[in-house]
Formats: structure tokens, sequence, C-alpha cells
């Protein structure tokens, strides 16, 4: 009740521009989507510019069309909703026992080109998204054991944990 209460205080002014700091903090699951659906409508029928503080970043995804990273103060990376989109894309995640000979296979044999190691230990392939077959044939013909093969879509939470994370301090 207490961020409806302050929400609805910060209205009386009939504001061009809100600032929220964890605005759905504390709600149940049908506060949230209410005050969604009501920052979403001071937006578009109050033309109110909303700009909102939040760790719950699952929650964001549903309503922003920018995004800024801040970390201990500094500014990391700030996008609209159409690159994140971009960033957060679909890709096929592979682990074998091998994995520089894997790289190392599928740029030869596949012409592989958009893809990212993590950790020495896992592949992330932004390509040949409709190709996983033929992926995985082409890593197994070549005598690698494959320990991990899927389809996956990287997250907000994801992205935000590869900009914010300890490589990246």
């Amino acid at each position: 009740m207490k961020q409806r209460l302050g929400i609805a205080m910060s209205l009386l002014t009939d504001p061009e521009i809100m600032v929220l700091d964890e605005p759905v903090n504390g709600l149940d699951p049908e506060g949230i989507v209410e005050v969604r659906h009501m920052l979403q409508k001071l937006s578009d029928e109050r033309n109110v510019t909303i700009i909102i503080s939040s760790h719950l970043l699952s929650e964001l995804s549903e309503l922003c069309t920018d995004y800024t990273i801040i970390n201990h103060g500094k500014l990391i990376v700030s996008l609209s909703a159409e690159e994140l989109s971009e960033q957060c894309k679909s890709y096929i995640c592979v682990r074998t026992d091998n994995m520089e000979k894997t790289t190392a296979i599928l740029e030869e044999k596949l012409s592989l080109k958009d893809y990212k190691v993590f950790h020495d230990e896992e592949l992330h392939i932004f390509e040949k998204l409709d190709k996983v077959a033929l992926i995985s044939k082409t890593i197994t013909d070549n005598g690698i054991v494959i320990t991990r093969l899927c389809e996956e879509h990287a997250s907000l939470e994801e992205f935000y944990l590869s900009k914010v994370g300890d490589d990246n301090e």
C-alpha cells in the first residue's frame, strides 16, 4: 500500500517526469501487474517520462523502452529496448571435452564466425541457429565429445551480469 500511495502522491502535481526507486518492491504479483499497467498508462496517455531504478530486471523488461546500467556510480551501458533485444538474442550452447579444437573445427568446416567462448568451457553460437544437427554432427565427426548441446535465449539478467560481473570491474 505504501508503494501505491507514494506513486499516487507523486501524481498530484501532474509531473512530466517521475523518478521511481524500486516501485514494485514488496508487492504481490497482482500488485506488480497493477503498478505496471498504471505506469504504462501514465506514459502512454499523459506522456509522463518514468525513470525506474530497480533490481527486478525481469519486471523492467516488461515495461521499459530504454535501459541504463550503472555499477558503483559508473555508467556501464545505455541502450534502447531494440538494442537490448539484439544483445539478448538466441544462441546454441555447446560444451565439449575440447573447446579449443571445437571452435577451430567449427570455424574451418562451417565458416562459423559469430560465437563467444565463456571461461574456456562453454561456447555460445549466435548464427546457424537452424543447423543444430549439422553443428552436432560436425563436432562429433571430428572426434570431439559433446557434453552439452541446447538452444537458449540470453535473459536481461545474464546481460546485466555480463556487464557488471567480476570480470568487468
